[in-house]
């Protein structure tokens, strides 16, 4: 009898042995896909706003690395935890570190400088491959070959916000369709020595003509979005502001007037516009996407209100082009519901002249 009981006692131990072993296994499998996190970003050159391709990105104190592509996109893996820290290299830039406390909600946006426009003290020191923790560490020595206890890691120059801030509010590149263009004549921004001067002609322009606009980003260039305007039937402004910058038409108040009895029976339309200036060294086409009024409309409403220094210290080379898009909408008197002109009514030249942009640029 002890020798049955014997032997399940063991079989006993080897199943909770097995199960142990089971465990630990997936408490192991547990943490490596739990801590495991995916970092997402593009690399741009903060004074041309062009992609940085193959610069070499890797985490600090650990062996995870990659490399962006040719648009300046990265994906890395991380295997640890938070907080982390992410090193940038690439050659003619200044090295970068960006500390991450938690995962990213978003798609990093990092901005290196040419090396040849910051001071050299500023620069972070070059990786010493043969360290110890296989290559991750700074090369700490003073040229005697000692250690410097007291090294400061210094940092690159700093980015302030406005220009995250831009890049953040993106126009839909390429454009969507259903709009009509016109491509401003270079000798319109012959004196402009940079994209600063183009904006600076562009926002006296409406400016004088009390349009509201902002700045949104596109790849290699900036976008100047006007807020949705009401016009009338022929293209002109409407000198009325309670009338022109709102998204329906204004019903006749109550008279014994034939108009006010024409617009029960009649019901007007409303004519809406928005003007979007697009200047970049993208060579680029429309999307099929349509556009509705209010996708239109929050365009203005997600803009900036300055041009960051940094695009606006472009200089303004012959990769340049200057375009003014028209988006059009009809809105109904009877129900407000907007449908896109497509094809538009006028052509962008026409709005130009009609609006009274157009003096201001020829």
């Amino acid at each position: 009898m002890v020798g049955p009981i014997r032997a399940l006692n063991n079989i006993m131990n080897f199943k909770n042995f097995y199960a142990f072993i089971l465990i630990l296994i997936s408490l192991f499998l547990t943490k490596s896909i739990v801590g495991q996190s995916t970092i997402k970003g593009q690399i741009f050159n903060i004074n041309s706003l062009e992609p940085v391709a193959n610069a070499s990105i890797l985490i600090i104190d650990s062996n995870d690395r990659t490399t962006s592509d040719q648009n300046g996109k990265f994906i890395i893996k991380a295997k640890y935890e938070f907080p982390l820290t992410l090193f940038f290299s690439c050659i003619g830039f200044v090295n970068k570190e960006v500390e991450l406390l938690i995962l990213p909600d978003n798609d990093l946006n990092i901005f290196m400088q040419d090396l040849d426009l910051v001071d050299p003290n500023e620069v972070v020191p070059p990786r010493n491959p043969n360290k110890s923790n296989g290559g991750q560490g700074y090369d700490m020595e003073d040229d005697d070959g000692k250690s410097d206890d007291n090294y400061d890691t210094p940092s690159a120059p700093y980015e302030d916000s406005a220009m995250k801030n831009f890049l953040n509010a993106k126009f839909p590149f390429p454009p969507p369709e259903c709009h009509t263009a016109y491509e401003m004549p270079g000798r319109v921004f012959k004196n402009c020595e940079n994209l600063g001067d183009v904006e600076q002609k562009i926002s006296d322009a409406l400016d004088t003509e009390n349009y509201p606009y902002r700045f949104l980003s596109v790849p290699n260039g900036f976008a100047v979005v006007t807020q949705m305007e009401q016009y009338n039937e022929d293209g002109s402004i409407i000198k009325d502001s309670g009338t022109r910058w709102v998204h329906y038409p204004k019903q006749e108040a109550f008279s014994w007037s034939i108009n006010y009895f024409n617009s029960l029976i009649f019901p007007r339309k409303g004519y809406l516009r928005i003007f979007v200036y697009i200047i970049t060294s993208e060579v680029y086409s429309s999307t099929k996407e349509v556009v509705s009024k209010d996708q239109a409309a929050s365009w203005h409403k997600r803009g900036v209100n300055k041009l960051p220094s940094q695009v606006a210290n472009i200089p303004l080379s012959e990769d340049y082009t200057i375009n003014l898009l028209l988006y059009e909408f009809e809105v109904p008197e009877s129900n407000h519901v907007a449908e896109q002109n497509c094809p538009c009514k006028f052509p962008a030249k026409e709005h130009l002249k009609h609006s009274g942009l157009k003096a201001h640029f020829f």
